[in-house]
Order: structure tokens, then C-alpha cells, then sequence
């Protein structure tokens, strides 16, 4: 949704309208977009399925009458949202199982060319089937500025706008166990630089 400009929420109506743009979405909008279409593209199982999505103006009560409106239909992502306080709350046994399969579903995002959110608030865990869902809207893997080296993570936030759509993820780009820290799924202990697991 198009919001306001800083410090005029409660102008006019037509100062508010001077500010619409119908076709012009920022870069993070059009990125969250080719991230959801990669994922759904390439058949990624975790990540709950964009069905629908749909540009719209806002009407005249709207925040910025005529801007811009995209909306998102998604599945609900399945099991239970985790939190630093809840995965920290789990036996060492369901945390390794949590993060074997947050590590698979890191590849899936991988492979399809897009790089999960950092955080561990992006993490669903459904104990059944023994399955991570991560659901973030975060840039292509075109825009990752050092992919292949020990600082991937550092990079997913380094943008460039007008980037293409990543392709698939090249070989040589392979699972770091540095990523765990990222994500919350291990802590670090100092002195020494140790692991929690």
C-alpha cells in the first residue's frame, strides 16, 4: 500500500492525492513479488503458496487517494510461528529436529532463488510431518551481494535496485553451518567463540 509522505498522514485530501502513483511500486514491492513467484514457480514446499495477487488504487478514504494497493492472498503457513524464547523452550532433541529441517528448507529457498528473511520469527515448526515453513518476503538471490562466501547472510540485505530475477542457485553456493547464527537456531557463547545447541 502507497502510504503518505513523512509528516503529511493527516493533510488534506488533495495534498494526500498529489502523492498517488498508480504503476510506479518500490523496489522492495516488486522484489517481495518475484520472490513469491520464483517460490511458487519452483514448486517450494517451504513456503506457504502465494494463490493470488492483485494491484488496485486506493478509493478516496484511502491513505493516499489513488495510490497504489497489492494485495497478497497466501496459505496460512503451517505449525507454530517460533520465537527465540519458544525454540529455546524445546528438548535439544526437537530443536536438532527443527533445525534439520529449517536446513532443507533453506536449500528449497536456495534453489529457487530467493534468500529467506533473517530471524527466527520467520520460522514455522510443524512437528508432524517434521517441517519448516519459512515465511518472509525478502529479495532475490540476484541481489546478494557475496553469495558463495562465509559472509552470505551479511549480503542478503545489500539491494540493487532494478536487479533481475535471480536464476537457480549455482553449485558452488552450498550450506554453512555460520547460517544457523542468523537464523537464532544456535547461540553464542563468549568467550571462545562455542555454539548452544
Amino acid at each position: 500500500m502507497q502510504i503518505p509522505y513523512a509528516g503529511s498522514d493527516y493533510a488534506i485530501y488533495a495534498e494526500r492525492a498529489r502523492q498517488a502513483t498508480e504503476t510506479c511500486l518500490p523496489f522492495n514491492s516488486v522484489y517481495e513479488i518475484q520472490v513469491l513467484e520464483a517460490l511458487r514457480s519452483n514448486n517450494c514446499s517451504s513456503a506457504p503458496a502465494i494463490r493470488e495477487h492483485q494491484f488496485t488504487k486506493q478509493d478516496d478514504d484511502g491513505l493516499v487517494p489513488g495510490g497504489f494497493m497489492h494485495w497478497f492472498l497466501m496459505e496460512k503457513a503451517p505449525g507454530i510461528q517460533l520465537s527465540r524464547d519458544l525454540f529455546w523452550s524445546f528438548g535439544r532433541e526437537e530443536r536438532d529436529h527443527i533445525r534439520a529441517a529449517f536446513k532443507e528448507a533453506w536449500g528449497e529457498w536456495m534453489q529457487a532463488g530467493a534468500c529467506p528473511q533473517l530471524g527466527i520469527s520467520h520460522v514455522f515448526w510443524d512437528p508432524e510431518p517434521c517441517k519448516v515453513s519459512v515465511l518472509s518476503l525478502s529479495v532475490p538471490l540476484s541481489c546478494v551481494t557475496s553469495v558463495a562466501t562465509n559472509t552470505t547472510i551479511l549480503g542478503y540485505f545489500s539491494m540493487i535496485a532494478g536487479s533481475n530475477l535471480s536464476t537457480p542457485l549455482e553449485a558452488d553456493v552450498e550450506w554453512k553451518d555460520s547460517e544457523w547464527e542468523f537464523f537464532g537456531l544456535v547461540e553464542i557463547k563468549v568467550p571462545g567463540y562455542k555454539w548452544v545447541w
